[in-house]
């Protein structure tokens, strides 16, 4: 138990400074909210030398969010890769899709960078916020959902108070259980395996990837003779991959990419996590609003998770920053959190749903799907204004507003 009185009080407290939170605190700088950031634990060190496990595909939309809280251009220059061309292609077939910047006008397609270099990022552009406080040793050990407030409880024994609890703590949100949001959780039966890539050849600025009846496998340019490796495939075979030395893992490799970046060189560190697609029931609660992985976790293999969450900020942060002259009490109220998850919820299931489909249709043996797979990859790439639709539409999703 504890005592509301002793609360500190904010408009928004957002639990969770991963990606999707730190974006969120940011968005809300320089705004009339106060606004707390709460984890258990600061982001890991600015990334240096070798690069870390876990990268992402920024699309221009998450690009465009990061320019407009301040967080792009301290992003350093040589570990950001813009990607210009992405392929497409399937086992067992000649069909494949070329998508190409300069096919709608643009001179690149979005940035693979690490996930621990945005973060860090953020979370340092959110400690300049005068509105903002960031608070990373804190571990919330109790929520409270009361008249008009939730309230908080951290470990250490401090009490938070807030019109607007921000659920951004990851899959197994501790802010979805409390708000008492169901979740659905479905294995995709694999695992994917990440690390980096060494070769002697040129990826020409070109991600890609190749579906195997295993599962998925793309190909990230990090560098000139670098790539981030993404591996899905099915529990049996990533056990078995994992447990091979590196000479074994290369030999692997190079024949599941048919050799695409000349001869490998080395790898780095591997690691492997199990996919689980996860859909919360609502992204709303009490006073209570979820985003990025809390409120749904998609395949990786289009790269497009960190960037629906991204838009997750985009549409919340510009409802806040609308209901600015509206009484406090009413960002925490049902129709601006009815309004969010209206919008943001049937989006993210249609790509969830789509990411889920493609995972089913190409990872597969069946012959009779092979041949339909490499039909329909042909045809998809002939059909300029379909597949370059898909491809702005996967840039730019929905962007943020300016704050005029």
């Amino acid at each position: 138990m504890f005592d509301d009185q002793d609360a500190k009080p904010y408009d928004v407290i957002i639990v969770g400074a991963g990606l999707i939170g730190g974006a969120l605190a940011c968005a809300l700088g320089n705004t009339d909210y106060r606004v707390a950031i709460l984890d258990k634990a600061p982001p890991s060190p600015m990334p240096t030398g070798e690069y870390r496990l876990r990268v992402n595909a920024y699309n221009r939309a998450a690009e465009k969010l990061l320019r407009d809280v301040g967080a792009w251009d301290s992003l350093p220059k040589d570990r950001i890769f813009p990607f210009r061309r992405m392929y497409v292609g399937s086992e067992g077939g000649s069909g494949a899709v070329n998508f190409a910047a300069a096919d709608v006008g643009e001179t690149y397609l979005g940035y693979f960078i690490e996930n621990d270099l945005v973060n860090r990022v953020l979370v340092d552009r959110a400690e300049t916020l005068e509105n903002v406080d960031v608070i990373t040793d804190a571990e919330i050990e109790d929520i409270r959902f009361g008249a008009g407030q939730v309230t908080l409880l951290s470990d250490a024994g401090d009490v938070f108070s807030t019109s607007l609890l921000v659920g951004s703590d990851g899959a197994e949100s501790r802010v979805r259980a409390a708000a008492g949001v169901s979740v659905n959780r479905r294995p995709y039966g694999q695992n994917c395996i990440v690390g980096t890539v060494e070769f002697d050849g040129d990826h020409e600025e070109t991600a890609w990837q190749r579906f195997l009846s295993t599962g998925p496998l793309g190909l990230l340019p990090l560098a000139p003779g670098s790539c981030s490796l993404a591996w899905s495939c099915q529990h049996e075979l990533a056990d078995r991959l994992m447990q091979m030395d590196d000479a074994a893992f290369i030999a692997e490799l190079d024949e599941a990419i048919q050799g695409r970046l000349g001869k490998i060189t080395g790898i780095g560190k591997r690691g492997a996590f199990p996919l689980i697609a996860r859909d919360a029931a609502t992204y709303t609660a009490d006073r209570t609003a979820l985003i990025g992985d809390a409120a749904h976790v998609i395949h990786p293999l289009a790269g497009l998770g960190a960037n629906i969450g991204f838009q997750d900020v985009s549409e919340l942060a510009r409802l806040l920053i609308k209901a600015q002259n509206e009484p406090r009490s009413e960002i925490g109220g049902r129709r601006l959190l009815r309004t969010y998850e209206r919008r943001r919820q049937l989006e993210d299931r249609l790509i969830m749903s789509a990411m889920t489909g493609f995972n089913l249709v190409f990872s597969n043996d069946v012959y009779a799907l092979s041949k339909l797979r490499n039909r329909g990859l042909m045809l998809a790439d002939k059909i300029a204004p379909a597949k370059n639709f898909l491809l702005r539409r996967a840039m730019w999703m929905n962007l943020m507003p300016s704050r005029r």
